[in-house]
């Protein structure tokens, strides 16, 4: 997702007084990342699939790293790890917000 979209999100849910939590998902080690592409079939009315190279294309070319405050899970880490990591954030972000406190912090 690019900046400007998170940025757009972001306006839009404190404009309805929203909590929005920005979770990054990633796959650390490239072939399986590749493989997991190259493998899937989402079978969604009206897209095509999209393979590796527009993949690559895009992770290293056209959508620079996020610089907003937002959680990153690694898709090589075990899902019930990410999980606890996603309601963990959810839980001190929540906390940090409630006490007056929106400094960003981007985390791992």
């Amino acid at each position: 997702m690019r900046e400007s979209e998170v940025v757009l999100l972001l306006e839009t849910a404190a404009h309805f007084s929203a909590g929005l939590f920005v979770i990054e998902c990633i796959c650390s080690d490239q072939v399986i990342h590749r493989e997991r592409i190259e493998g899937r079939i989402r079978d969604i009315p009206g897209w095509h699939e999209v393979g590796w190279d527009h993949v690559e294309r895009t992770i290293r070319v056209e959508v620079p790293p996020l610089t907003v405050d937002r959680l990153t899970v690694d898709a090589m880490e075990p899902v019930e790890d990410n999980i606890r990591r996603v309601l963990d954030h959810i839980t001190a972000t929540s906390q940090r917000r409630s006490r007056g406190d929106r400094s960003g912090r981007a985390s791992r």
